[in-house]
């Protein structure tokens, strides 16, 4: 076990930083609002805690991904993207690299 926690915390450096949503503030009025479309993802190969910040930190740094969030209990990955941006196969590709394989919840596409 302590291995795997080394090997985790080794592994934190080595991924992207995920990018600071913008301030409600920051947006001017003259901007149109971005479409955003929201999966949750089925992901797999979670077996610590430490599993779902490095699948949070890899699918934030997506680009077009505005949210994630990921919950251990349910092996599940909140997703909110633009649609315009990235799309259903960059997001579970993300998860996938570092070794956690994703799929879309049955039932469930871009919403």
């Amino acid at each position: 076990m302590r291995r795997l926690v080394l090997f985790v915390l080794a592994l934190l450096p080595l991924l992207p930083t995920p990018r600071p949503a913008p301030a409600a503030g920051d947006t001017p009025a003259t901007h149109a609002v971005t479409p955003r479309a929201e999966v949750v993802l089925v992901v797999e190969n979670m077996t610590c805690p430490s599993c779902p910040y490095i699948v949070e930190r890899a699918l934030t740094a997506v680009e077009g991904v505005v949210a994630a969030e990921v919950d251990f209990a349910s092996r599940t990955a909140r997703v909110v993207y633009d649609p315009a941006v990235t799309d259903i196969e960059d997001l579970t590709a993300a998860t996938a690299g570092y070794g956690y394989p994703s799929r879309p919840l049955a039932g469930d596409g871009a919403s």
